[in-house]
């Protein structure tokens, strides 16, 4: 096989099978990094690694995919993953709007993220299982009034379909607001780029998601309103 000839020589027509990837993606870094040398019109513009940040390369002696982390190359065997979680209560104003799930603190996250503070966006295609779990707080005292709420997926926008679980809240009782926790998980095909929502809608806006403070006599953690994980599978 030829070395690849500048101005611009195809490299897949002369490779095949595994070393195909492998020369394809070499030629592209050459690519840019020639882009940004002839460019630049000063020393200031080289590149450096940052400029190889996420992006992937094929080892042939591991026979595996790499990507460079800033740090550190890592497996994309290993999956990428994102796990996030709220501080804040959230509650509905009406019973007929569907609100965004909200998030404020990442938890740890490689290469999946918040955008917009309810967007979880995906750099990467791949196959991911969302789990959630949900603090849901209930005021209401009569039992005649509604107790459900539902919680869905929207990707990109758009509902997914099949995707809601209903849950009932318990009412108050003896002074004591109800609680319960809601919990799922969903596994979906996503594109590089796409993101996800979390979506609630209650029956009664006496139910909202709340964080409760942490325990004493045993000590225990801060209850977040809400987590999420995303994984790849």
């Amino acid at each position: 096989m030829a070395f690849p000839q500048l101005p611009a020589q195809s490299v897949i027509a002369e490779a095949t099978g595994r070393m195909a990837l492998v020369w394809n993606n070499w030629f592209e870094r050459v690519q840019k990094v020639l882009f940004l040398l002839t460019n630049s019109g000063s020393g200031s513009g080289y590149p450096t690694q940052d400029l190889y940040v996420g992006c992937p390369y094929f080892d042939t002696d591991r026979g595996q995919w790499m990507v460079w982390t800033g740090s550190e190359w890592r497996s994309t065997a290993a999956g990428f993953y994102g796990t996030f979680y709220d501080n804040t209560d959230q509650f509905a104003a009406n019973t007929t709007t569907a609100y965004p799930v909200t998030f404020n603190t990442p938890n740890g996250a490689w290469n999946v993220e918040i955008v917009s503070s309810s967007r979880i966006t995906f750099p990467y295609s791949g196959v991911y299982n969302i789990q959630f779990s949900i603090q849901f707080v209930s005021t209401e005292n009569n039992s005649n009034n509604p107790a459900e709420v539902n919680v869905w997926l929207r990707k990109n926008g758009s509902d997914v379909a099949e995707s809601n679980s209903q849950f009932t809240v318990p009412n108050s009782h003896g002074g004591h607001s109800g609680a319960m926790i809601a919990a799922l998980n969903l596994v979906i095909d996503l594109a590089g780029g796409d993101y996800i929502q979390l979506m609630w809608q209650t029956e009664n806006t006496l139910i909202s998601m709340q964080t409760l403070p942490a325990g004493t006599t045993p000590t225990t953690p801060v209850t977040p309103s809400v987590i999420l994980t995303a994984t790849q599978v």
